[in-house]
């Protein structure tokens, strides 16, 4: 016979107040942020990927998905550092064609390179915004979805 679920505990208004609250936050990259940076741009370059150019970007991200997942599964090397170079390329992008920047994003699932504003609380970890595409295998999105973050940076500087 199955175990019953278990019963979600509510917390009171003292317990709630006493758990911890992460506010995500920008810190200053570091040195070793910034190898990474560099060694990724390095690496799109050397495969013939513009990371200044969004559809340089989005056929590359496009032409590696698919040549990674063409490959049976034993065969397919780590796509880690394809992630990250990707994820690093779209926010070195999005550093030149809106108000964000490079740094270090906190937030409640540790700290990892990423871009964010000072204007405003946007942060984004770009490597996140491209592992949970790659794990789906969607290709076809870099240019509708950075273009969309370019769009919405320029319509909140307008303001």
């Amino acid at each position: 016979m199955p175990e019953p679920a278990p019963q979600l505990e509510e917390l009171d208004a003292a317990e709630a107040e006493a758990t911890p609250l992460v506010i995500p936050r920008l810190l200053p990259l570091d040195d070793a942020g910034q190898r990474r940076i560099d060694a990724a741009l390095a690496a799109l370059a050397a495969d013939g990927v513009d990371a200044g150019n969004l559809g340089s970007l989005a056929a590359g991200y496009d032409r590696t998905y698919l040549a990674w997942s063409a490959l049976r599964a034993s065969k397919r090397p780590d796509h880690d550092p394809l992630v990250e170079r990707y994820g690093l390329g779209i926010a070195h992008y999005l550093t030149t064609a809106t108000d964000l920047r490079w740094g270090r994003v906190s937030d409640a699932f540790g700290v990892e390179i990423g871009v964010g504003s000072d204007r405003d609380d946007d942060f984004l970890v770009p490597t996140n915004l491209v592992a949970v595409r790659w794990m789906n295998g969607e290709t076809g999105w870099v240019a509708a979805v950075v273009g969309t973050i370019v769009g919405r940076r320029a319509g909140r500087a307008a303001r």
